[in-house]
């Protein structure tokens, strides 16, 4: 019976087990590591989901595998999973390849994948590689354009930055010139920049008295 759980959670990601639950194999997808340069393997899960499903696709399975009745198949795969609802700490029931059913220290039965070996994950060592002349694209706020098109855009925007920079020295040239032209005219400057406010002249008051 193990082999047949096997050979049928493999071909079809899950197996069901009546009154247990069902067995369920999940592929992780590859890893980008950055900091080490590596991408890891596709990594296989096998775990026990307490959800059970129907289980006549794999009783129909074990008649046409074993060439019984599905009757018979259903008889026997429900003997092995009261064999496996009774296990206690002490025992545990083993697939050929894939792990064991077994009761954790909650007294709940579990499944517990083996280990792969190594060798079967290996690692792809990667070089990040840049393109500079390369078309991609490229989000700016709710926008997508091409990076070339943002380079150009940047370019005639530092290209219309830099060409008017005479206009600015020519308007600052003005203002100053403005500036110039009106305090020479209200102030009557006479060919200073410094306080031109008349000071105006007093009347000499006398503060003593002739003695005789």
């Amino acid at each position: 019976m193990e082999s047949l759980i096997e050979n049928f959670l493999l071909r079809n990601n899950h197996c069901p087990l009546p009154k247990i639950g069902t067995l369920e194999l999940k592929v992780k997808s590859a890893q980008l590591q950055t900091g080490e340069n590596i991408i890891t393997s596709p990594y296989p899960s096998i775990s026990l989901s307490k959800k059970e499903k129907s289980a006549d696709s794999f009783i129909h399975f074990i008649a046409q595998k074993k060439g019984i009745d599905p009757t018979l198949a259903t008889q026997e795969l429900i003997e092995y999973c009261q064999d496996i609802i009774n296990l206690d700490h002490r025992k545990e029931i083993k697939l050929n390849h894939t792990g064991k059913f077994y009761i954790d220290h909650d007294g709940t039965l579990d499944f517990r994948q083996d280990e792969i070996p190594e060798e079967f994950l290996p690692a792809i060592t990667v070089q990040k590689v840049i393109h500079p002349n390369s078309v991609h694209s490229v989000r700016v706020g709710d926008q997508e354009h091409t990076n070339d098109f943002m380079r150009n855009q940047l370019k005639n925007f530092v290209t219309i930055k830099r060409s008017t920079w005479w206009v600015w020295a020519v308007l600052l040239t003005l203002v100053a010139a403005a500036a110039i032209v009106y305090h020479v005219k209200y102030n009557q400057v006479g060919g200073s920049f410094g306080n031109g406010t008349k000071v105006k002249t007093s009347t000499e008051v006398k503060t003593y008295r002739a003695l005789n």
